[in-house]
């Protein structure tokens, strides 16, 4: 399911974070692997002679607390019947993994880790907050053609807007038939949980064979990475607990004074209907 689970059931499913399988998944693994590094730093010491620092033991008991009580979660709480979803079995052997690797070296492993992983979390939500929410059918924008004449077109045009506040403004097209084309991202596994299962924005208006007609002005997001944005000019990009693709809708002619809505409906797919 991950960021599909919308898509399927026509409505958002996400549980709060601290009950998302994966978190919890990994917040076990997490403690386990802290306490476990600690124990082997703590018979290392032993075996030098050495007296193990008492904060280590202190560690260890807090990591098997957070690990039990995670653990807990992961196998009981709500999100329990999620457990076959693939990928969650490596994802948590690889947190352990890393977790284990910082707890027993923390300088050579356990900074560099956590550096990497800081930097990583602020550079991604930087390039994804600035995309809109979806979770399920939802309106992209709406379009009035005010003026249909031979030599071109006029649309009174409106999105969402921050806040949920529409913004209005006047497009010029050349004549012809036209679509909305439009970024969208699904997430699954830990991404979904903590950036929910899916974020779009506008990209362009097109006409026939793809051409656009006019580009919207945009904010730097995740599209604009130069490992997604080549992959975008052909098709998809596939990435670990991502996908992200251009959409377009079907074209169609424009008709005076005839709204034209648009939204994302519960395939994933961009729909064009006519607005009330």
């Amino acid at each position: 399911m991950g960021s599909e689970a919308w898509l399927a059931a026509g409505g958002s499913t996400a549980l709060p974070w601290w009950l998302d399988p994966w978190v919890a998944a990994a917040l076990a693994a997490l403690g386990a692997a802290l306490a476990l590094g600690q124990g082997i730093r703590a018979l290392a010491a032993l075996a030098r002679h050495e007296e193990a620092p008492a904060r280590r033991g202190v560690l260890a008991s807090v990591s098997m607390s957070l690990a039990a009580a995670f653990a807990a979660v992961l196998l009981a709480g709500p999100g329990s019947a999620r457990l076959a979803e693939p990928g969650l079995p490596a994802w948590t052997l690889a947190v352990a993994a890393a977790a284990f690797l910082g707890s027993v070296f923390p300088r050579a492993a356990g900074l560099p880790l956590l550096t990497l992983l800081s930097l990583g979390a602020v550079a991604l939500a930087l390039l994804v907050l600035p995309l809109h929410p979806a979770s399920g059918p939802t309106a992209l924008a709406s379009a009035l053609p005010v003026s249909v004449r031979g030599d071109g077109v006029r649309l009174s045009f409106e999105t969402p807007g921050p806040n949920a506040v529409p913004v209005v403004g006047a497009i010029d097209l050349p004549p012809g038939a036209f679509g909305l084309s439009i970024e969208l991202v699904r997430f699954e596994g830990p991404l979904a949980a903590f950036l929910g299962p899916a974020r779009w924005r506008l990209r362009s208006i097109v006409g026939a064979d793809g051409v656009e007609l006019h580009r919207f002005p945009s904010h730097v997001t995740l599209f604009d990475a130069p490992f997604l944005r080549a992959a975008l000019a052909t098709g998809s990009a596939r990435l670990p607990f991502l996908t992200a693709a251009r959409v377009a809708s079907p074209l169609a002619e424009p008709r005076a004074l005839d709204r034209r809505a648009w939204s994302l409906d519960g395939s994933g797919a961009l729909s064009d209907s006519r607005a009330p």
